[in-house]
Parts: structure tokens; C-alpha cells; sequence
């Protein structure tokens, strides 16, 4: 996390990306679609298919930055589940990596299954590229920020230690 704020710091603020179109999101939604028709075994396929459908559920669900759990809208819940389902179709084909664990952080929190979402934050965030900046990374960071929130509120309830670098990992998160 430490790079990751670094290079937030640091970055270029005309280089942040603006909100995508959501004609220009269905699109690379139909593109992935009919590209993983001719390639349904290949894993970087279906995680290709998995990061535009959540784009674009994202989208249409309201402010990504927000994680509003905008899931009244049976549509976007239904974009949330074919996310989720490529994602981990991706995984039992081999896909690995951050990527793959942003994918399934993101759309399972917006399912409600959050234990799920917490641990994939974590996996994601450990191995995250300190110049990725597209909305999914952006909300597997506040998953993850939410994860350690959580945890140090339970610690404290429970009365027991917990490791001081949970706080650090929220600083960082939220810096």
C-alpha cells in the first residue's frame, strides 16, 4: 500500500481517468461477450469478460468511487452475478493475480457476501500495481480499507490486541 500512496502523491492529475461512457462500457461488455464465445478457455478471456461486466455494472449502479450497494436495481445485481461467475470461471482456469482478486473483491461486496470481499481485497491490494487506477482497483482499495475497519472495531469490542499495522493499512488506504 505504502507504493500504491506513493504513487498517488506523486501522479499526474490530468492523467486520472474520467468516468467511461456507458455506451462506450456496453460496448467492450458486447466485444468481451463475442470474444469469449470463441475463446471460452482461455482465462484471460473470462477475466476480460468478468472486469467489463463489473464496469459496467459499476456504472450503471451510480458513483463507483461511493460504493453505494446500489443492488435495488435487479439489473445491476444481475451484472454483479455474471461478474462474479466469469471471475471465478477465470480462477478455475488458471487465472491468478491481483486482477482476479480485485474482480471478485468488488462484486462480492456488492452481492453482500462480504467475508468473501474482505479476503479478496486483501489478496488484491498486497500484489496491486502502485499505477493501477481504473474504478474496480479504486474499489477493491475501500474494500479492503473497510475490511481492516472492520476488524479493528471487532478487536476493540472483543477488548483484544490487534496488530498495529491494521491502522497503517487504513491510513494508507484512505490516503
Amino acid at each position: 500500500l505504502q507504493g500504491w500512496s506513493k504513487a498517488i502523491e506523486t501522479a499526474d492529475p490530468t492523467m486520472v481517468q474520467a468516468p467511461q461512457d456507458l455506451n462506450a462500457l456496453e460496448s467492450r461488455l458486447q466485444y468481451s461477450e463475442a470474444s469469449t464465445k470463441s475463446r471460452d478457455k482461455d482465462p484471460q478471456a473470462r477475466l476480460e469478460l468478468a472486469e467489463s461486466t463489473l464496469a459496467f455494472a459499476l456504472e450503471r449502479a451510480g458513483n463507483p468511487v461511493l460504493l453505494s450497494r446500489g443492488t435495488a436495481n435487479k439489473h445491476v445485481q444481475l451484472l454483479y452475478e455474471d461478474a462474479l461467475r466469469e471471475a471465478k470461471a477465470a480462477e478455475s482456469l488458471g487465472a491468478k493475480g491481483w486482477r482476479l482478486n480485485a474482480l471478485l473483491a468488488v462484486s462480492s461486496w456488492n452481492l453482500g457476501k462480504f467475508d468473501d470481499a474482505y479476503a479478496r481485497a486483501e489478496a488484491a491490494v498486497t500484489g496491486m500495481p502502485a499505477d493501477a487506477g481504473d474504478r474496480i482497483s479504486l474499489n477493491a482499495v475501500l474494500v479492503f480499507a473497510e475490511a481492516r475497519q472492520q476488524a479493528i472495531a471487532d478487536a476493540v469490542r472483543a477488548k483484544k490486541d490487534w496488530p498495529p499495522q491494521w491502522l497503517t493499512d487504513l491510513n494508507a488506504a484512505y490516503s
